[in-house]
């Protein structure tokens, strides 16, 4: 049986657990404004990369 994980659900160690696809933030970083300042938010598309990690 598959487990959904809600990307809401996630804690800051499972999202940096995957690399950025939207600004190419490595595994253990943040993710990055298009100015080089740290985001406050991670971009959605990692969220959602965790989360698709976490069901495996």
């Amino acid at each position: 049986m598959m487990r959904l994980v809600k990307a809401k659900d996630l804690t800051p160690k499972q999202i940096l657990a995957v690399p950025c696809n939207t600004c190419g933030a490595a595994i253990g970083e943040v993710c990055e404004l298009n100015t080089g300042a740290p985001r406050t938010e991670p971009h959605r598309d990692r969220k959602l990369s965790a989360a698709e990690a976490a069901e495996k």
